[in-house]
């Protein structure tokens, strides 16, 4: 059983639908460009974690996604969610930063997202925008 923690810095980011264009006379899906930079930036960071072996078996996966406080929040509101008292409500949904994170750590800590048997996700306010992660090989 393997277990790896690591800290993912930067702006979470949700996982944007896939897009169609029809230039060129043919329908052609791509991903958009914010997806994708968001998902090569955690790669770089959670390549240095790379267990020897990819995890194989079944996947507990915790995640805590700290978003920026917004400088438009009256000092009373920012110091409550400093604290932890208030939780953001905003985008990017938790399910969709969840998705991002799957897909972008495929061939990277585990084989394919569908090993993840457990999950628990929480959405913070704090100074410092990051994903803390816990995955453990159950």
């Amino acid at each position: 059983m393997s277990r790896i923690e690591f800290t993912y810095y930067g702006i979470p980011t949700g996982k944007g639908r896939a897009r169609v264009s029809t230039r060129g006379g043919f329908a052609r899906a791509y991903t958009p460009k914010k997806t994708q930079e968001a998902e090569q930036n955690l790669q770089a960071q959670a390549a240095q974690y790379r267990p020897e072996k990819l995890m194989e078996g079944q996947i507990d996966l915790i995640m805590r996604i700290y978003v920026p406080i917004p400088k438009s929040f009256p000092k009373k509101k920012a110091l409550l969610a400093w604290q932890g008292a208030l939780m953001p409500t905003t985008k990017p949904d938790i399910d969709n930063i969840i998705k991002l994170v799957c897909d972008a750590l495929n061939g990277i800590i585990w084989h394919d997202d569908r090993q993840i048997v457990q999950l628990a996700a929480s959405k913070h306010y704090d100074d410092t925008p990051r994903i803390e992660f816990e995955i453990q090989e159950i």
